[in-house]
């Protein structure tokens, strides 16, 4: 705690210093524009999230039942993605809890690496999901897609443990999306206008394990709900939420 509180006043400190003498602001989502704005006086700044690149995706890529971590996986059972660090505050432990919930016989990969493995490995053991959980090394970027495509749902729990995460627009949004897979993500306003207004997805409490398995439960048992938000998902990154669209605004403020 001492750590955090000092780090937040050495960068705040070095923030309130700095920001305001930038020629121009950019950032990834829209509540930390505003947070940037308000808090040093600087604006406008702009909107640079981090899309998928389109032409940079493998279309032959394996499938998630390829990977080692997986191959224990019966080929009948539902696949439930999550994509990214496994690090504290992201809600993580929150999701492989709520598998216990999931009335079918899902499998959840965790596709990713970081300092809360061990812990995530020791919480599916105790409520006894050991074989149900599946921790899968980093793949390459650019197979990223194309493996999520193989799943039938992906997950982005991150819970607002800080500000930075509950005003955080995760990547792996758009990747479940450019996947063609629907979403199950936190019930943050920023998320929602992505997930939830284009058809993508359901955003739930994810905090609460039980709207989580609700929710999965839900898509699972609706092969043609799943294949309509898919589509959705797919076709609202072909045409807005990619890095060309992204690269337009940063060329733009740099001209």
């Amino acid at each position: 705690r001492l750590y955090f509180a000092l780090n937040q006043l050495w960068f705040g400190w070095v923030e309130r210093r700095l920001i305001p003498r930038a020629a121009a602001w950019m950032t990834v989502s829209a509540p930390i524009a505003r947070h940037l704005e308000r808090r040093y006086g600087v604006g406008p700044v702009r909107l640079v999230p981090n899309y998928p690149e389109l032409d940079d995706v493998a279309t032959d890529g394996r499938s998630l039942r390829d990977l080692p971590a997986a191959a224990s996986i019966p080929p009948d059972a539902p696949l439930i993605l999550y994509l990214g660090g496994l690090m504290a505050g992201r809600g993580i432990e929150n999701l492989v809890a709520a598998i216990r919930l999931v009335a079918v016989d899902a499998h959840l990969v965790l596709l990713g690496a970081g300092g809360q493995a061990p812990e995530l490995v020791a919480l599916a053991a105790r409520l006894g999901l050991s074989n149900r959980v599946h921790i899968a090394d980093p793949v390459p970027q650019r197979e990223i897609v194309a493996i999520a495509s193989t799943a039938d749902v992906g997950v982005s729990p991150i819970v607002p443990s800080f500000r930075s995460y509950r005003y955080s627009l995760p990547n792996k949004l758009f990747q479940y999306m450019a996947a063609g897979i629907p979403v199950v993500a936190s019930d943050f306003p920023q998320v929602r206008e992505v997930i939830e207004v284009n058809g993508a997805g359901v955003c739930v409490d994810t905090t609460d394990q039980r709207a989580i398995a609700r929710a999965i439960d839900r898509l699972v048992a609706d092969p043609e709900l799943r294949a309509r938000m898919g589509s959705a998902g797919r076709a609202a990154v072909a045409q807005r939420y990619n890095w060309d669209v992204a690269a337009a605004t940063l060329r733009e403020v740099y001209e």
